[in-house]
């Protein structure tokens, strides 16, 4: 596989990529969920388990997973089970969540319910959720137009309140990029 050549240069694209094509792959040919044993794909460093190729790495499984499962990301993210409680399990679920989002952008289509703007968010298990609103914050914006105010009012009505400040997370996220690229429009944003 490419992982082994795979650096940090290109930051997460290149893991996203190589796992996506993997996972593409197998679901062309047919295999068996059961016969991928996903939590052989990532390289372990054993001088830094916490390292941050290791957590691209789980990151991209869980773009390939969203792929994998057709956008069924309760199913997808139900794999995330299969690592280890804690960081890689978050790390698998934020890329299938990611990958959710994007996919929207990409194609107007995803796991996504037209009757509650906070689907599949308030259907993933509790661990998963605060994964789960700092992608949506980005599904939610679009869905409002690309309005902060509404998107920020959107996000008050999370229930439970306890994952509201995610969705404030994934918006500071996304407007990062504002400020990044234009630090005045950025802070009149704020």
């Amino acid at each position: 596989m490419a992982l082994p050549y795979a650096k940090q240069l290109c930051g997460g694209a290149v893991f996203h990529g190589v796992l996506q094509g993997f996972f593409m792959t197998q679901h062309f040919h047919n295999v068996n969920s059961t016969k991928i044993m996903i939590t052989k794909l990532c390289p372990m460093n054993h001088d830094n388990s916490y390292s941050i190729i290791r957590w691209q790495c789980l990151h991209g499984i869980g773009h390939g997973l969203a792929e994998f499962y057709d956008y069924d990301i309760l199913t997808a993210v139900a794999h995330c089970d299969e690592f280890q409680p804690g960081w890689e399990q978050i790390s698998c679920s934020k890329g299938v969540f990611m990958q959710n989002v994007v996919h929207y952008y990409e194609t107007g289509k995803g796991d996504f319910d037209k009757d509650d703007l906070f689907s599949p968010c308030d259907k993933v298990s509790e661990k998963y959720a605060s994964a789960c609103y700092h992608y949506h914050a980005l599904y939610i914006l679009k869905k409002k137009g690309f309005g902060l105010e509404t998107t920020f009012d959107e996000c008050d009505k999370i229930i439970p309140s306890k994952f509201v400040k995610f969705c404030y997370h994934g918006m500071g996220r996304q407007m990062s990029s504002v400020a990044y690229a234009d630090m005045n429009q950025g802070i009149i944003d704020c």
